[in-house]
């Protein structure tokens, strides 16, 4: 029997291959990403990590065991470790002002995505919330790992691109996924569903 996560993964082939080709993601595994385009990315991912580790915090405060809870607090306190030791380290590397930060407006996807985990994180059942969570995880990794594959050494992004790929993250993904008893897990998969 093949597993949900599975079947959603291969159902999404085409659409993964596509964002692999995006061209933000083919100029920054090349190191032809325009410097100010890196720079607008960087304000940006910093506003999203801001929120998505608050999502991973109220799904923490939500999980139905300690361990489970254990799992998305450390998940939400790294995505702020890696929020303030990247972009502290990017930010002075790519001559970007910190006050930038605080300034910027949030993209109108990044806006979207993150007001629909916050409105998941508090308005929907826990299983919802990690329905909405985990395909973020596992399809930054998979980005991460097309990127860091055809990434040279002599890239000038080549550290930022090696952070996003870090070996422990499908184990942590699969063993979040394998917590939901059973008659959640049912509705993990109808949240989860691809159209």
């Amino acid at each position: 029997m093949i597993r949900f996560s599975d079947e959603a993964w291969e159902r999404t082939a085409r659409l993964r291959e596509a964002i692999h080709q995006l061209p933000f993601n083919t100029e920054l595994a090349a190191g032809s990403l325009a410097r100010d385009r890196f720079q607008s990315y960087i304000i940006q991912d910093s506003l999203y990590l801001g929120r998505f580790s608050r999502a991973l915090a109220i799904a923490a405060a939500k999980a139905p065991d300690s361990n489970t809870m254990q799992s998305f607090a450390q998940s939400a306190l790294s995505a702020i470790a890696v929020e303030q030791a990247l972009h502290s380290r990017y930010l002075r590397e790519f001559g970007i002002d910190p006050a930038r930060i605080g300034e910027a407006e949030v993209w109108p996807d990044c806006l979207a995505y993150t007001s629909y985990l916050i409105a998941a994180a508090y308005h929907e059942p826990w299983e919802i919330l990690v329905a909405a969570l985990l395909p973020c995880f596992r399809i930054y990794w998979d980005v991460g790992c097309a990127i860091a594959q055809k990434a040279g050494p002599e890239n000038p992004y080549r550290a930022w691109i090696d952070s996003g790929v870090r070996p422990r993250l499908p184990v942590r993904m699969a063993v979040l996924g394998r917590r939901l008893p059973a008659p959640e897990l049912a509705l993990f998969r109808l949240a989860a569903r691809c159209p």
